[in-house]
């Protein structure tokens, strides 16, 4: 009789070779070299040196131990129990590589064929004496990506960066005298373009935009600011030290002479920072949310294995440094209070971060105080009516997209009618940033804190909206929508307003606050204050930050591209005073607010979906949520020109064209909030047609 021996069960340290090898191929790669090049993101996620350490260890080493252990346990269980889960394992680790490699393919193709793939693969390894040895020596590439993250990617600057001590407070710049009293405070926008607060004739809206105006009847406001860096991460830094920034990380570490190290020793200080580390361990460092930055890794994870028509369906991870999924939110309240529970999965707390600066301030009495906030907004994703509502669930509609150009350049990859959509949602999200900085001044005054304060607004850079142009990448056409920013200042005891149209730099505010301070000796700075009464160079070439290049533009040519700017957003959009809504400009605008029976209407064969029919059946207009984010699909040969209107119970409540998408014509248009009602809302798309004798007519 022969004996047959049985093969041993595989140890633990065996399996965990095999899995720290595959891993490596599947979670470590993607993983540590998408965070790896966004330093950013572990900024934003409040991680330091200690905390990548755990990072990169749980990225190559923790998921595949986790595997190891159950299918280890499983074995144990029994050897064919143990295979079976250690070859699912397998097949579903070959699936996502496979999918990976397919991410471009249609989604049809992509899952069946890695699925496919995945269950060869793991077919013929099974069982095969070399496939634990073949398995293993993945692992070695996995060793080299960590490494990468820690000596080769910019996150590893992090890591390789100098902490800063309060020793480095109220050193050797003469900014820290005991003898400075004046409370300032900085209020920081994000991706405000100066542009989006001007009216046709290049003032400020005053009408669109009543706070930014009422300001600057008592501030000076600089018309011609510009930021020298195009991201956050730069102009933030240049901000706050005075001088150009290019280092990878915006940190303490990397800029240890800044404005919050300089004041400490004369000032409390009562910072919100947002995206940056710059206050470091002079200020409160806030606990790093565990599930948030597990959800992020997830999303970015999902971006690499999903094939492009599902990507669309993830939350996107290119308006914002982290929370993607937008779990950190606590309530993200609007300055009136509305609130409900939808908003507090669907927002970020960026306005939130308003009412816990202002509700803190009363902590800050004793002592002179810089107040620095950082409200993240109007940045995208562009979500918010004037009101503070959320006016839609999805960042951006069908058809959003991007390409990168030879250069490097990432450029929009849409169409026109997308782009003016996101356009006109920024604008209406803009005056949301409005109503935040009421709210401010008012609680300022209120509080008796705003005469005598050093009170600066102003935005780290700004973004374009031009068709197939970049963002904020710098190109030919698109560098006075990203570089001019607003610059109010209200100097202490100042009441009337001034405008300043002498060419000014985010550089020159360390350098006023000095000034302000009487505490100038010493300082070596980029930027000079804004109080020296020497005339400024006209004509000069500006350089700027891009995306961590240098990059040279010439003012006058900054100027011309502003005046076309502003003359093309006024040939975009109009605003209604009444229901403080900027509407589209086309051709049939002028029907909007008009109610259906005014116009005569025909019965058509228009086929089309609508989106929000759900959310449009039960409107609560005491919750923070109206869909004012109308959008959908029509079917047939439209032409590009062809316009319709929205018809919200019985009234025109928007305009717009349709545009085409993966060979179908979509729409997406934004509604007045004051055309809704609570509970059930009937909404229908007509077709805007013009008679023969030129009257329009309504084809539902």
């Amino acid at each position: 009789m022969a004996l047959t021996t049985r093969k041993p069960a595989p140890t633990l340290p065996a399996l965990l070779l095999q899995y720290f090898g595959l891993g490596a191929l599947v979670f470590a790669l993607p993983i540590l070299e998408a965070t790896g090049n966004a330093p950013e993101f572990f900024v934003a996620h409040g991680l330091e040196a200690p905390g990548l350490f755990a990072f990169a260890g749980a990225v190559a080493v923790g998921l595949p131990l986790l595997l190891a252990l159950v299918s280890w346990a499983s074995f144990r269980a029994g050897e064919p129990w143990g295979a079976r889960v250690h070859t699912t394992f397998i097949g579903g680790l070959l699936f996502l590589l496979a999918s990976q490699g397919l991410a471009d393919a249609p989604a049809l193709l992509a899952l069946p064929l890695a699925a496919a793939l995945a269950a060869v693969a793991a077919f013929w390894l099974r069982g095969r004496s070399f496939s634990q040895s073949l398995l293993s020596a993945l692992g070695i590439p996995g060793v080299a990506w960590v490494g990468m993250f820690f000596f080769v990617w910019p996150a590893g600057d992090i890591v390789r960066s100098t902490p800063v001590g309060p020793q480095a407070a109220g050193t050797d710049d003469g900014v820290a005298s005991s003898g400075a009293s004046t409370n300032i405070f900085i209020i920081v926008f994000d991706e405000l373009p100066l542009i989006s607060l001007l009216d046709a004739a290049g003032d400020l809206d005053a009408a669109r935009l009543p706070a930014f105006a009422a300001l600057a009847e008592r501030a000076t406001w600089y018309a011609n600011a510009t930021t020298p860096a195009t991201q956050t991460l730069h102009a933030i830094p240049a901000l706050l030290t005075g001088r150009r920034a290019d280092a990878p990380t915006p940190t303490a570490a990397e800029y240890p002479r800044n404005l919050f190290s300089r004041l400490a020793g004369s000032h409390d200080l009562h910072v919100f920072e947002a995206g940056t580390r710059m206050c470091g361990p002079l200020c409160e460092t806030p606990d790093v949310d565990l599930r948030a930055l597990v959800v992020d890794v997830a999303v970015i994870f999902a971006h690499r294995v999903f094939p492009a028509e599902l990507r669309d369906s993830l939350p996107s991870v290119d308006n914002r440094w982290n929370d993607f999924a937008g779990l950190i939110a606590r309530d993200d309240v609007d300055p009136d209070g509305i609130n409900s529970e939808f908003m507090e999965h669907l927002f970020s707390n960026r306005s939130a971060r308003v009412r816990d600066f202002l509700e803190s301030l009363g902590r800050y009495r004793e002592r002179p105080t810089l107040h620095y906030l950082h409200v993240g907004l109007p940045h995208a994703p562009y979500k918010r009516l004037p009101s503070g509502r959320v006016h839609a669930r999805k960042a951006s509609i069908r058809g959003t997209g991007q390409k990168e150009l030879p250069s490097g350049i990432r450029v929009r990859d849409e169409p026109a009618e997308v782009t003016a959509y996101h356009h006109q949602a920024h604008l209406l999200q803009v005056g949301f940033v409005d109503t935040l900085l009421d709210r401010i001044v008012r609680e300022l005054v209120r509080l008796q804190l705003f005469d005598a304060s050093l009170f600066i607004v102003l935005s780290d850079h700004g973004r374009s909206f031009r068709v197939s142009e970049g963002m904020r990448m710098l190109t030919d056409h698109n560098r006075a929508d990203v570089m001019f920013v607003p610059l109010l200042i209200k100097y202490p005891g100042q009441r009337a307003g001034q405008i300043d149209r002498s060419h000014v730099s985010l550089l020159d505010v360390a350098a006023t606050v000095a000034d302000v301070l009487g505490r100038t000796a010493g300082l070596a700075l980029d930027g000079r204050s804004l109080l020296d009464p020497r005339p400024r160079a006209v004509g000069e070439t500006l350089e700027t930050i891009d995306t961590g290049r240098r990059t040279s533009t010439s003012y006058a040519d900054l100027a011309s591209q502003r005046a076309d700017s502003i003359a093309a957003k006024a040939r975009l959009f109009s605003f209604d005073r009444a229901s403080r809504f900027v509407h589209r400009r086309l051709e049939h605008s002028s029907l909007i607010g008009e109610r259906i029976e005014e116009h005569p209407t025909v019965s058509g064969d228009l086929a089309y979906q609508i989106d929000q029919r759900a959310l449009l059946a039960g409107v609560r207009l005491d919750s923070g949520f109206v869909p004012a984010t109308i959008s959908g699909s029509i079917s047939g040969d439209i032409p590009e020109d062809r316009e319709f209107a929205v018809i919200l119970n019985g009234r025109v409540a928007s305009v717009f064209r349709t545009y085409e998408h993966q060979d179908r014509r979509y729409f997406a248009s934004l509604s007045p909030e004051a055309f809704f009602r609570e509970g059930p809302n009937d909404v229908e798309i007509a077709e805007i047609r013009v008679g023969s004798d030129g009257s329009v007519v309504l084809s539902r």
